[in-house]
């Protein structure tokens, strides 16, 4: 054999040993492949060997391989609707907020009221003059021409021993009067024979007033003071009391707090009365309703 055909004959050994690097190549590939996504997987950086980058081809593989598996990591661990972790409370955990008491102050005590659905508390009944029907009470006052002084006077025990200290409210309506009625509605508290605290509402002239009536003297707590708190018109309905507490003297129409009267003569409990005054030579019907005393503290 010629030496030319000897050099054209290939070397089956030399063959395969061309053909090593682009197996090394496809291997190194694989195996990257496999380590970065374990990596990955760990959260942990790997380092490549040395011969990972021999070429610029191997290189830009290595970087494609990368890329799509971040991506696929990425899909996979990122969150849906329906992935998203539930809060479930512990209920044995002690709270961290504490409870504020209320400032608000508890509402008094009622201690004594009257509907007068009946007269199931004993009120003064005059078959002629007054009675209880219907849920009212209703009084016919009436003054003569001749009476010696200007008012005449009607007094009607509250029939509950009232405490030093109270609260009261009822309301009272003029249903019928003559047409120069002047009338006051009133009550005495702390009554003990002729000493006694009275405080008129005057209906007619819009105003209201406190006295005392002392071992026979009358001292004035809270002059005659206008207002127009009152209703004057006949079946308005005014509510009217007055709050006692020690030396404290409190007004109070139609839900308003009047400006307060003091004095301490009178510092034990006594009786109540409402009280009625009509002017002589007149007449009026009234009508009185929802009585409600309360403790005061």
């Amino acid at each position: 054999m010629s030496r030319r055909t000897q050099k054209d004959k290939k070397n089956p050994s030399q063959a395969s040993n061309q053909e090593s690097p682009l197996l090394k190549v496809v291997i190194a590939i694989i195996g990257a492949s496999a380590l970065i996504i374990v990596a990955l997987i760990n959260r942990s950086t790997a380092t490549l060997p040395a011969e990972f980058t021999q070429t610029a081809e191997a290189r830009r593989t290595l970087d494609a391989i990368i890329a799509q598996a971040s991506q696929a990591f990425l899909l996979v661990l990122t969150p849906t609707e329906t992935s998203l972790p539930l809060i479930i409370l512990d209920s044995t955990l002690t709270p961290t907020w504490t409870p504020v008491a209320s400032t608000t102050a508890p509402a008094p005590s009622t201690i004594f009221e009257d509907t007068f659905i009946d007269n199931r508390n004993n009120w003064y009944i005059d078959t002629s003059a007054s009675l209880i029907a219907g849920g009212k009470y209703k009084i016919a006052v009436s003054c003569p021409t001749d009476y010696v002084s200007f008012y005449c006077g009607t007094y009607i025990k509250i029939p509950f021993a009232l405490p030093k200290d109270f609260h009261m409210e009822m309301d009272i309506t003029v249903l019928e009067s003559s047409s120069d009625a002047n009338i006051a509605i009133g009550f005495q508290v702390r009554r003990r024979n002729l000493d006694q605290y009275y405080i008129n509402y005057f209906i007619t002239d819009s105003d209201y007033s406190l006295r005392l009536a002392y071992n026979k003297r009358y001292l004035e707590i809270i002059p005659k003071t206008s207002t127009d708190l009152i209703l004057r018109e006949l079946s308005s309905i005014n509510r009217l009391g007055i709050e006692v507490q020690n030396s404290t003297f409190t007004p109070i129409i139609n839900g308003k707090i009047l400006p307060q009267g003091e004095d301490g003569n009178l510092v034990n409990a006594g009786d109540s009365y409402i009280e009625i005054f009509i002017s002589r030579g007149n007449s009026a019907m009234l009508q009185f309703d929802n009585l409600v005393i309360q403790e005061v503290k």
